[in-house]
């Protein structure tokens, strides 16, 4: 007789438990269990990741769920903390079908959606809705029949058996266990009594929290961690033994010895579970749950996306005409050809409802004046996409490949991530939860986990150390992105010597060892949004966010494996930031221009570019690629491309040989001739993935499907396939004559590569959006700089260095003055005033009610103080947003200077107030009546702040010192003492990865070490 654990808790149970879930079903395996299953509190976060890794390892999944009962409605969330501290009753449920996974998927939804009071409750009412096709285990100690017999005695535990017998008839069963937990010595006689009694049969548990006995300590961290106790506190919780563990089937057989049918019900209870996800049809293609896209005229989807590419494509023709940039005649046939290509692929992976979708929402974004980005990812490889407008860069000429996005050799889920303005990608959001149902659409969890250095914080907090203590040990661990501890151990040397020399700290890594990279708590992914077929509570249990979010309970890996399609809507500032550059050109030169119509070949940018003026050009920020930028002097929009891709990590190294290239002063070679039309662009020098594709093709024949698996091969570097494609390789360029000793070493050279080649569509696509904003900062900086200020109203060292930059082009950014100023930064002809929003102590809801006054008056200004009181509403503009702007200089040219206004304005202010009260009141004055002969509010003689103390309060409330400098006057002076300026440091110092960065870098870490 073999066993089945029924009841495990894995670190989805967010910090109560210790188990991974692949560990889980390995450990099933080698213990030669038939079927092990996942039951987590609350939720069902890892049940597909523990599905497919029980399958891996031919273990039977059981998918369940210990679920939290309310002790009334669910609807009713009255109980303060202290009555529900010990935690809501529990009930196991276990699927016995695809129905059964269904509804434990609706019960966890429910749990969250409706019930949630500090813990995701459901109660009987939907219990017995939703119960079909699920077995029901009776819980552990806080289950609802062992807990009703420990407070209230048998008759009411024998109660709430037989009412949840009448619930699920023979699908119910009392679940004993043997935990060493005292409680249990009087629970288990009475379960079997009961069983006696009632008919239900009794089957064994071990309530597994924890893989070993030995990780009992990792699981009490974890409790720790989450309820912020340490483990010296005699009050924190504890499960109350160290049985609590993945015990081997011999030993449960054992601990039952005198009750065979509790071990043996384990296994029946296997037989009657049978939960499988249909991920392929019966052709063996993948399922994925996709709406059904509605078409307009009835026409299948095959014919509408051909008829929809079609018309775009001769559209996409007459802009590039407009632009200046027209497709000759003799070309157009291969964009038919290629189009009729990519529609066939699209129709035989079946993927038509798939682009349609999100040409729809891009589009209907588009009509909304909702800006969206020019492509991202290699997506802009797809023509189809370009004519479709779900990308802006047309994929012909700039030698982008459809198969690096769509492999016709190897199906799998196209994926486009779409940039939106951030300040209105939620209206896209909202428009295709309204199209496809809110059951339909939901945004995806995510879940963040103890890293390395977090899980030490943690452990270290659990154990009483010192925040100095753990942070000596933090920061040895290596600068490496995703490091484990292990890898730590193994490359620092005095973490190992901290342990030998302190136990305390020996036991700080071990059990940071322990709960490194579990589950810390549950998030909501950034940009993902899965759009399903119908409900899709049906296909996936629905968490509920912070805010209310809809939120599917798998992450997106997981999400994806059971057919469940995600796309990605992500914000993107700098398409907010074009947007309202195009806007203030609009308003200051009333001209209309889309950026659509901005060229890809104006020299004049590429010139600006070259100088190194990029302060605020998309992704050529840095003074590094600015330096790149410098050398290379880009001439076209294949050398931006190019740049965006080299400087990085590893093809860094390239940019002086291409730099030599480009300008004549190194020759362009290649290794074989036949390469030259794949990498003339780049000079002879491979920087794209793409060019490893391309040149598979051209050499060794691989059709560009082939051609993409290599690259997948390359990067992967696994060695049976790399053995397998280089055969492939040599005997096809040996096939088309190429030199036997060239081809190996091509092959090598792309091997090498393969480490760090760009993903060129992706490059390409994002070259249009700097391209974009080096244009508008060209010829339109004014506006260019507003914008960029505006989007970065909140970061005062961004607005100091942006209106710097605008100060070297000639432009004045004004003080913000309520006359002038909006909330955002605004443009007159070539002045940019200073923005109100962005004075510290100014909200926006005081700068909207100074613009409607504003707005409100027939010259469309304050002509002085008193119309500006009198005018403003005081409710919404107080005393602290008054002085702000005083010291900003929003009032200067009123008649005062800041010290009298500032001593002053409360006459005013109180007058107003005054004024304002007696109107709402619907009181006259006696002078309303007649000419005023009120006496007028003035402002009294003081002494003027100094030149100093002014400049002082202006860099309170703006940040940074605006319209003038203290040390302004001493620069003769400085001159003598200083060898360079701060802002031309970054220019002196060595490229990064170079043996001179690395020597400085080391000295800076030594000199931070304790």
């Amino acid at each position: 007789m073999s066993f089945a654990h029924l009841h495990v808790h894995s670190e989805y149970s967010l910090l109560e438990a210790a188990c991974r879930v692949k560990a889980i079903a390995k450990k099933a395996a080698a213990m030669n269990m038939p079927a092990v299953a996942l039951t987590d509190n609350g939720n069902m976060f890892g049940a597909v990741e523990f599905y497919f890794a029980c399958k891996d390892n031919n273990v039977k999944p059981l998918l369940g769920l210990d679920a939290y009962i309310a002790p009334g409605s669910r609807l009713e969330k009255k109980q303060d903390r202290d009555q529900v501290s010990s935690g809501p009753r529990r009930l196991v449920f276990l699927a016995q079908s695809t129905h059964g996974y269904q509804n434990l998927c609706k019960l966890s939804t429910i749990g969250y959606q409706e019930g949630f009071y500090w813990k995701p409750r459901i109660d009987y009412e939907v219990i017995k809705e939703y119960n079909s096709d699920l077995i029901c285990l009776t819980g552990g100690l806080r289950g609802e029949v062992a807990d009703a017999f420990m407070r209230e005695g048998a008759d009411a535990a024998l109660a709430k058996i037989r009412q949840l017998k009448e619930i699920f008839d023979d699908r119910l069963y009392l679940e004993m266990c043997r935990t060493g937990v005292p409680e249990w010595d009087k629970i288990n006689p009475f379960l079997l009594e009961a069983s006696k009694i009632t008919g239900v049969p009794v089957v064994a548990s071990n309530d597994v929290h924890y893989m070993t006995q030995d990780d009992q300590i990792a699981q009490e961290v974890l409790i720790c961690i989450g309820t912020n106790k340490t483990l010296s506190d005699e009050s924190r919780f504890r499960l109350g033994s160290d049985e609590f563990y993945l015990k081997k089937p011999e030993q449960m057989i054992e601990l039952f010895s005198d009750i065979p049918e509790a071990i043996s019900n384990t296994l029946q209870i296997a037989e009657r579970c049978d939960v499988k996800f249909k991920i392929k049809d019966d052709k063996g293609k993948p399922i994925y749950h996709l709406p059904t896209f509605p078409t307009d005229s009835g026409e299948t989807l095959k014919d509408f996306i051909a008829r929809k590419s079609k018309e775009g494509l001769l559209e996409r023709f007459e802009e590039a005409a407009a632009r200046g940039e027209a497709v000759p005649e003799e070309k157009k046939p291969d964009y038919y050809a290629r189009l009729d290509y990519e529609l066939g692929i699209i129709e035989r992976m079946g993927f038509n409802g798939y682009f349609l979708i999100v040409q729809d929402f891009i589009n209907w974004a588009k009509s909304n004046d909702i800006p969206v980005g020019p492509g991202r990812g290699s997506g802009a490889g797809s023509l189809v996409a370009y004519v479709l407008k779900i990308t802006d860069l047309d994929p012909l000429p700039n030698f982008l490949l459809f198969e690096r996005f769509l492999n016709p050799e190897r199906i799998s889920m196209p994926d486009f991530d779409i940039d939106f303005c951030q300040d209105r990608r939620q209206e896209v959001i909202r428009y295709v939860t309204e199209k496809y149902g809110q059951q339909s659409v939901s945004q995806i969890i995510t879940y963040g986990k103890l890293q390395t250095r977090a899980a030490l914080k943690d452990v270290g907090r659990v154990l009483g150390m010192l925040f100095a203590e753990v942070d000596a040990v933090t920061k040895l661990i290596p600068d490496k992105l995703g490091i484990s501890l292990k890898e730590s151990l193994e490359m620092e040397p005095r973490l190992t010597e901290m342990m030998e020399m302190n136990p305390t700290v020996a036991t700080l890594i071990d059990l940071a060892q322990r709960v490194e990279g579990m589950v810390r708590n549950a998030g909501i992914h950034a940009a993902g949004v899965i759009i399903g077929d119908g409900q899709l509570v049906k296909h996936a249990p629905l968490y509920k966010g912070a805010d209310g979010e809809q939120v599917v309970q798998y992450d997106m890996k997981h999400a994806e494996k059971i057919g469940l399609i995600k796309f990605d809507f992500l914000g993107l500032k700098t398409l907010t930031h074009i947007n309202m550059a195009l806007k203030l050109i609009k308003k200051n030169r009333d001209k209309v221009i889309t950026s659509k119509m901005i060229p890809m070949t104006d020299a004049a940018t590429f010139e600006m570019m070259s100088r190194g003026d990029t302060a605020g050009v998309f992704q050529f920020e840095g003074e590094g690629i600015t330096d790149a930028t410098r050398k290379i002097r880009p001439s076209s929009f294949a050398d931006i491309t190019a740049i965006t891709s080299l400087y990085r990590p590893g093809p860094m190294a390239n940019i002086p040989d291409f730099t030599d290239r480009k300008h004549g002063k190194a020759p362009v070679e290649y290794l074989l001739e036949d390469t030259r039309e794949v990498l003339s662009e780049t000079y002879g020098i491979m920087v794209y993935q793409e060019q490893v594709m391309g040149i598979a093709s051209k050499i060794a024949g691989y059709s560009l499907g082939q051609a993409d698996m290599l690259r997948r091969a390359m990067g992967k570097k696994i060695k049976e396939e790399m053995d397998q494609h280089r055969t492939l390789f040599m005997k096809g360029a040996k096939e088309r004559g190429h030199n036997e000793q060239k081809s190996s070493e091509l092959f090598d050279l792309m091997y090498k590569f393969a480490d760090y080649g760009f993903n060129k569509s992706h490059a390409a696509a994002y070259s249009v959006v700097t391209l974009q904003t080096a244009w508008l900062k060209c010829h339109y900086p004014a506006e260019f700089f507003a914008a960029l200020l505006s989007t970065e109203l909140s970061d005062t060292e961004k607005i100091v260095k942006y209106s710097k930059d605008a100060a070297k082009r000639g432009l004045t950014v004004k003080p913000p003055h309520v006359n002038f100023s909006d909330y955002l930064f605004d443009v007159h002809g070539d002045e940019i005033y200073f923005g109100l929003g962005a004075i510290k102590g100014v909200g926006q809801n005081a700068v909207e009610a100074i613009i409607e006054a504003r707005e409100g008056l027939p010259e469309k200004k304050f002509t002085s103080l008193d119309e500006f009181f009198n005018s403003i509403d005081l409710r919404r503009v107080n005393k602290k947003v008054i002085e702000c702007l005083i010291k900003a200089g929003a009032f200067d040219g009123f008649g005062g200077h800041r010290a009298q206004l500032i001593a002053g304005y409360q006459k005013y202010l109180d007058r107003a107030q005054g004024l304002q009260k007696d109107k709402e009141l619907g009181q006259a004055s006696l002078f309303d009546l007649g000419p005023s002969t009120e006496t007028k509010v003035s402002l009294e003689e003081c002494k003027p702040w100094s030149r100093t103390a002014s400049l002082s309060y202006e860099k309170e409330v703006l940040g940074f010192y605006l319209s003038d400098h203290p040390l302004k006057g001493f620069d003769t002076l400085s001159e003598l003492w200083t060898s360079c300026k701060v802002a031309d440091l970054p220019a002196q110092m060595p490229p990064p990865g170079s043996p001179e960065a690395e020597a400085m870098k080391a000295a800076k870490k030594g000199l931070e070490e304790p």
